[in-house]
């Protein structure tokens, strides 16, 4: 039979309840919640995108998440690739 354990292991601290790597998350989720909003001013695709999707009677609050999923998802293909990001003139046809 296996002894109990201390109460003293069983209430760890996750990392995310430190309020220094609190901070720094909401840090960050403030930071690409800008980089969202200011690329639906400054991309056309993106702003292409939002009008399209709240058209089709999404909520706008879905669409900007799904606009910091895409910026996510091309940073982290970038540093992947190790190259930096290089905008597309034109239309890619496969």
């Amino acid at each position: 039979m296996q002894a109990a354990l201390p109460s003293s292991t069983l209430r760890q601290q996750h990392p995310w309840q430190d309020p220094c790597v609190r901070q720094a998350q909401s840090t960050l989720k403030y930071l690409l919640h800008m980089a969202a909003v200011g690329s639906l001013h400054a991309r056309v695709n993106c702003s292409d995108y939002w009008k399209r999707k709240v058209a089709e009677g999404k909520h706008k609050m879905s669409v900007l998440n799904a606009i910091r999923n895409k910026l996510i998802h091309r940073i982290h293909a970038a540093i992947d690739r190790g190259t930096p990001f290089v905008r597309r003139t034109e239309p890619v046809t496969a």
